[in-house]
């Protein structure tokens, strides 16, 4: 998945039986921050907004293009953001079964994320499509303040099955009280197959954080922590996944 331009994305698959040395282009898609997932079996989908006008309170939509790897076939569906333009998609794609996590990427000067700045990406919902050739998505409000600040990170599958996303985020009675806040918590998300969700703070400020998971289902993470430093922590389940040593 390749952008050739903001509001032009190529597809690109190696025809069988796969040759990475040669790719060809199988679709075009609109305004996308690469929000892509494939499945064990060849499934695959691409988020993207449909109108890269970001003007908060400007509907948009998500649309989602989803290949069906056994019949060949694609079949297009959307989710209606009437409160304005999603992009930086984390998707879990499992058979015709998907569950994404978007994020918020607006022009929104009187509730900007910071200082100096007109943008926003606060908002987090939840969808679920149970059958993406039928294309009937659920949605879910989860983080959705008038005034905060979210950055996610990582989504991966847990062994249990649920998925754990790795993000940012704080919430603010008010723009002048969102922006006089420096340090912005990190927060570990269990999110369930219903859409519910579970969260926790690992206690630590760190940046382009990722999840990790050993063979014995111990859960770490490693992030930016300071100017330029890289640091490994491990997280301790039993103690809503504090941060150790």
């Amino acid at each position: 998945v390749a952008p050739a331009g903001y509001l032009d994305v190529r597809i690109l698959r190696s025809p069988p039986p796969g040759d990475p040395a040669e790719l060809r282009e199988v679709r075009r898609a609109p305004c996308s921050y690469l929000g892509a997932g494939v499945s064990p079996e060849g499934n695959f989908l691409i988020l993207s907004a449909e109108s890269g006008d970001s003007t908060a309170g400007r509907p948009n939509a998500v649309a989602a293009a989803f290949f069906d790897n056994a019949a060949g076939a694609w079949h297009e569906s959307r989710i209606p953001t009437p409160e304005g333009r999603y992009g930086y998609e984390g998707i879990v794609l499992r058979g015709k079964r998907a569950i994404a996590v978007l994020n918020s990427s607006l022009t929104d000067p009187e509730h900007s994320d910071a200082k100096g700045t007109r943008y926003s990406w606060r908002h987090v919902p939840l969808a679920r499509c149970d059958d993406l050739t039928k294309g009937d998505w659920i949605q879910s409000g989860w983080l959705l303040p008038q005034d905060g600040r979210t950055a996610l990170q990582d989504l991966i599958v847990g062994p249990d099955g649920d998925l754990y996303l790795s993000y940012n985020h704080v919430a603010a009675a008010s723009h002048d009280a969102l922006l006089a806040i420096d340090q912005v918590p990190h927060r570990i998300a269990r999110i369930r197959a219903d859409l519910s969700v579970e969260t926790f703070e690992t206690g630590l400020q760190v940046a382009a954080a990722r999840l990790l998971v050993d063979p014995n289902g111990g859960f770490h993470l490693v992030g930016r922590w300071g100017p330029g430093g890289l640091r490994l922590w491990d997280l301790d389940r039993t103690r809503g996944f504090r941060a150790g040593a």
